[in-house]
């Protein structure tokens, strides 16, 4: 058995999944205690394993033994319930601030028959980024036309520096100035990028 179980109180798995066997046939809010029981044993293997997995891997980082790492960071929190529950915990200490806390586990399995479950997932919602809306122009950067829009981009505005004094092309010296790895051009403008041919120019520098 990993030294992570045995450490937090599990004697075996067959204890784990057999402790607290309910000794009544009470129904709770979907399904009986049995198979709260089960569903439970299974989070807490689940959650103990998954703490067994992040000791080892702090304890080949730091290059000291899993018990170390137990000894280092187990601490004990309290539930909304009043129950105390064993838990992983990283504690920062603030100037005149409240400390930091990061805890692993520690989360109380007890059923709440009136809670509220809200699956949908979040949607976080931005307005138009900037590329987007100079997509949306639909306009040529160079020489303002407005057919074949096309984007030009770079892996990196390193890239815009010539070695060797060679002169900087017109289109390189726009996305210097502008910061940006994106030049939206049309096809025409774009082909004489790629193979160093002069673009049509309808800016003003």
């Amino acid at each position: 058995m990993p030294y992570g179980l045995q450490s937090l109180g599990v004697r075996s798995y067959r204890s784990t999944q057999h402790a607290g066997k309910p000794q009544t046939r009470e129904r709770v809010a979907g399904g009986s205690i049995e198979q709260n029981r089960r569903r439970n044993a299974r989070c807490v293997l689940l959650i103990l394993f998954s703490q067994s997995s992040l000791m080892k891997t702090l304890a080949c980082k730091h290059q000291t033994s899993v018990a170390a790492m137990y000894a280092k960071y187990k601490a004990k929190t309290q539930t909304p319930e009043g129950k105390t529950l064993n838990c992983l915990e990283v504690k920062r200490e603030r100037k005149n601030k409240p400390p930091l806390v990061a805890r692993f586990g520690g989360i109380s399995l007890t059923r709440q028959s009136r809670a509220v479950l809200n699956d949908r997932p979040y949607v976080h919602k931005v307005g138009r980024t900037e590329i987007l809306r100079r997509l949306l122009a639909d306009k040529c950067e160079l020489c303002g036309s407005t057919e074949n829009v096309e984007v030009h981009h770079i892996r990196k505005l390193a890239d815009l520096k010539d070695k060797g004094g060679r002169e900087v092309p017109v289109w390189k010296k726009i996305m210097a100035t502008r910061r940006r790895k994106t030049l939206v051009v049309c096809q025409e403008c774009h082909v004489n990028i790629t193979y160093g041919r002069p673009t049509r120019l309808n800016i003003s520098l």
